[in-house]
């Protein structure tokens, strides 16, 4: 993400000391940032660790804040604001009305003008379903249901806009629930907005 300073900010994880080499659960997010167009890189003050947070997403605010929204072992989402172009970030805290599988996920985020739009299977339950679009018009304060875009087995996802009436979004799908969800066809839906 380019924001309105010029400098280039990439959301990012890492696991915390003394876990297992290849246990990425126990994690705390970051952002790499860099402000000569990537030719070097910094690493920003860690985020979420209270909620062990992971595959984060950003958009710059109208403010010119940085919001983070990342995967959580709970069932909410975790967001966090930076206010000097992702460097440092405050507490943040937990976000009840987007719902995660008990899994959690990786799920979208984008801005288009004063609004946020958010997609994930948000459905809090052992199984990774119901595609959903979330909205928010008050710069992630709160979210609301905009529409379901596939109410069976969904996975990961990301969200484009295309222009300012149609928001892409290509996701993961499947024909049946498995615990460990395993994809089997890729899906891109238009949402007019």
């Amino acid at each position: 993400l380019q924001l309105q300073s010029g400098r280039i900010i990439t959301p990012s994880y890492h696991t915390l000391p003394l876990t297992p080499a290849e246990d990425g659960e126990l994690s705390e997010g970051h952002v790499l940032y860099s402000d000569d167009m990537g030719e070097t890189w910094q690493l920003s003050d860690s985020f979420g660790r209270r909620y062990l947070s992971n595959e984060c997403q950003a958009v710059q605010l109208d403010s010119g804040d940085v919001l983070i929204n990342a995967r959580t072992r709970g069932l909410s989402r975790y967001q966090t604001l930076s206010h000097d172009d992702g460097v440092t970030f405050d507490d943040g805290g937990l976000v009840d009305e987007l719902r995660e599988p008990v899994s959690g996920c990786e799920m979208s985020m984008v801005r288009n003008g004063t609004m946020l739009w958010f997609s994930g299977p948000t459905e809090p339950s052992l199984y990774r379903q119901n595609m959903t679009l979330w909205k928010s018009t008050n710069q992630g304060n709160s979210w609301s249901v905009a529409r379901v875009i596939d109410s069976g087995p969904s996975g990961y996802s990301s969200l484009a806009m295309i222009n300012d009436r149609f928001l892409g979004i290509l996701y993961e799908r499947a024909s049946e629930n498995r615990v460990v969800f395993v994809p089997e066809h890729i899906s891109f839906t238009l949402a007019w907005l």
